[in-house]
């Protein structure tokens, strides 16, 4: 918001200060990464983090860092690894454990949330085919996207 009364004109509304756990709670929700917590530099491509549906990508527009990589994926092939909601049945394990499918390394851990979602990014024909996904000593469960 940018204006030059901002904080006067926020006070009249019905909103309340959030926290940290609050913010973790509502992206979690949304299936949304935050990078520098979940996502490092030259990690991952757009795609695989939801760059398309978040509008971050725009395949109409003119040249971008990683556009041909992007576009390659968008047009020719299906992604293989993704950003998924998960979750969780139990405490969460830390950010960058491994998640298993049926015992075959599929994916890692990202941020967690209260009411037990959590982040992943997955191989999804690994984690969508598995009968059991696990994180340390955590089931988890996939959630629609």
């Amino acid at each position: 918001i940018y204006g030059p009364d901002v904080m006067e004109w926020m006070q009249g509304l019905p909103w309340r200060a959030g926290t940290e756990p609050d913010w973790d709670a509502h992206r979690v929700a949304l299936g949304v990464p935050e990078f520098g917590k979940d996502l490092q530099p030259d990690t991952y491509f757009p795609l695989e983090v939801g760059f398309e549906q978040l509008n971050g990508v725009d395949f109409h527009k003119g040249c971008y860092v990683g556009q041909e990589v992007t576009a390659r994926m968008h047009h020719r092939a299906a992604l293989r690894r993704q950003v998924r909601r998960v979750q969780l049945d139990g405490a969460p394990p830390d950010i960058g454990t491994t998640v298993f499918a049926d015992g075959r390394p599929a994916g890692t851990l990202l941020s967690s949330a209260p009411a037990g979602l959590a982040l992943a990014h997955l191989r999804v024909d690994r984690a969508a085919a598995a009968q059991e996904l696990v994180a340390g000593n955590v089931s988890l469960a996939l959630l629609p996207e």
